[in-house]
């Protein structure tokens, strides 16, 4: 594998160099760290990029970094967390879905930074969403539904017609590109640009800064083995996503004796992710019909899914959206779906010869509804569930905290309080409601069975596997935010983050896409085209 980097070293070798220096210090290779390195390595920026894991990612529990749990045990901070050259990207879904004006709420003086945040993150979205799409080799299509532009194909739209649900388009990356490391690959352009691997952040230096804040003159890196490193640099930026990146800040304020205290920023607080249910099951008669109306569409090599929106009659209700999904239990889905997901995971597949023999007829008609009618090919007989994503309600108590045990890298263990609350349960059950009213009212669409709620969705892993972490971190012009509107954390003057975190919650959207818009303007900012 050739990367880009003029220099990469893995600290873990103990042939490093003690210290380096750069003007940007990038803090995690993830989904996150490795956009932003690849928008300055375009500028030649001189930037220096640390990462905890090796070159391949592995999970939490490898790398050393499982938090604790108070109470529930949230697995967005262990099965959804990968470390190393890419990170979470080398196992999620490639979504890019943006954030829209469903997710605003206005009319609630209570929530006013937060309706103020979520305008920036739109606007942020209409200046930056073309760029973002160009780096996937996506032409922009202003009638793909990427803004509040309305999607226009007529059966579709005859279909909802007086349901009051607003129909919305998905894009999902080819397998090919869902890993985040093709951004790190190809031939050494910027002789200005460092990798080093195999290093975790363990601490930070400090120094007054210009006006009342502080200002970090260095931070030091560990790995596995006690190789340390030292990184000298004008400015910092933590990308280690959500769970990691407040850690990261704590951590900092213990080091500067206090930078923040629970009166003046909520720092790690406010964790929520999206609840998902299926709420309603298909008709068996009725899944052709609902294949052919709302089954993923190909453009190319990418893939285009639906959503649905209902915009709340209450600003108290949490943001949402609903959709199909299709249980394909076919054995040549299967075969295929590990083939593709050993592309984007740099590994080679889980299965047998045998079983790519025996699924080669069904391989081919995959392939072949795809190449014929642009479509993902899905049996008529494939259960069909209708499902709702729910964000959390705001909650303090849902938060990371650190505890005072040390890790093997000498570094304050994180504490995870999270659960799913009874308003949860109660918005979740509202919201059904309003949904399947909505879909009932049209006379057109497919009939659905409304499933029961299950008696506890806390011990459901399914309810949120989706794991879109947000809000630890979050963004805003109010003094207890983490971080400003420009991503700048609060109390340094040459610190910033980005990651899910940053939102103020999970929305209306799978989070991804609003966090590249908002990084992409951040490029900008600390390196201008």
């Amino acid at each position: 594998m050739s990367l880009i980097y003029s220099r990469i070293f893995d600290l873990s070798s103990g042939l490093v160099p003690e210290s380096f220096e750069a003007d940007i210090c990038i803090v995690g290779s993830g989904t996150v760290g490795l956009f932003l390195a690849h928008l300055l390595n375009k500028r030649n920026a001189n930037f220096l990029l640390l990462d905890a894991g090796p070159l391949k990612p592995v999970s939490t529990e490898s790398i050393g970094y499982l938090p604790d749990f108070s109470s529930s045990v949230y697995s967005g901070a262990t099965e959804g967390r990968y470390f190393g050259l890419g990170g979470s990207s080398s196992r999620w879904g490639g979504a890019l879905i943006p954030h829209s004006s469903f997710d605003l709420r206005e009319g609630d003086e209570s929530e006013s930074d937060t309706t103020n945040t979520w305008n920036f993150i739109l606007n942020s979205i209409e200046e930056n969403q073309q760029n973002v799409l160009s780096s996937f080799d996506f032409s922009y299509d202003p009638l793909f539904c990427l803004t509040s532009i309305p999607f226009t194909e007529c059966s579709l739209h005859k279909a909802l017609a007086g349901s009051g649900l607003s129909l919305w388009q998905s894009l999902i990356l080819p397998f090919s590109q869902k890993n985040f490391i093709r951004f790190a690959e190809g031939n050494t352009t910027n002789s200005q640009s460092t990798l080093i691997y195999n290093a975790s952040v363990s601490a930070w230096q400090f120094f007054p800064g210009d006006s009342a804040g502080l200002r970090i003159s260095s931070v030091n890196a560990v790995s596995l083995n006690h190789k340390k490193v030292q990184v000298k640099a004008k400015r910092y930026i933590i990308c280690s996503g959500a769970i990691e990146s407040a850690r990261i800040l704590l951590e900092i304020s213990a080091q500067s004796n206090g930078a923040y205290s629970a009166e003046d920023n909520e720092v790690g607080r406010y964790l929520s992710d999206h609840l998902s249910l299926p709420i309603a099951r298909v008709d068996p008669i009725e899944v052709p019909r609902v294949v052919s109306l709302f089954s993923p569409t190909f453009q190319g090599s990418f893939l285009r899914n639906y959503r649905f929106l209902l915009k709340p009659e209450s600003a108290n209700l949490p943001r949402s959206f609903s959709h199909f999904v299709f249980r394909q239990k076919d054995e040549s889905f299967y075969v295929a779906k590990q083939i593709l997901a050993s592309i984007q995971s740099r590994q080679l597949p889980s299965i047998s010869a045998a079983q790519t023999a025996q699924s080669i007829f069904g391989l081919a008609r995959l392939a072949g509804n795809k190449l014929i009618n642009s479509r993902l090919h899905i049996p008529p007989n494939t259960p069909c569930d209708f499902c709702i994503d729910v964000e959390q309600e705001k909650s303090y108590t849902n938060a990371v905290t650190l505890t005072s045990k040390r890790d093997k890298f000498n570094r304050l263990v994180a504490n995870i309080n999270w659960g799913i609350s009874l308003s949860d349960k109660s918005n979740i059950n509202k919201l059904s409601s309003l949904y399947l009213d909505a879909w009932a009212r049209s006379s057109t669409l497919p009939n659905l069975n409304t499933l029961p709620f299950p008696t506890n969705i806390a011990e459901n892993s399914a309810s949120y596997d989706a794991y879109h972490p947000t809000a630890t971190t979050r963004m805003g012009n109010s003094k207890l935010s983490v971080v400003d509107l420009n991503l700048k954390v609060r109390k340094f003057e040459n610190l910033w983050s980005s990651s899910t975190g940053v939102l103020p919650s999970p929305g209306t959207a799978n989070p991804t896409f609003s966090v590249l818009c908002l990084t992409a303007k951040l490029a900008n900012a600390l390196c201008p085209e």
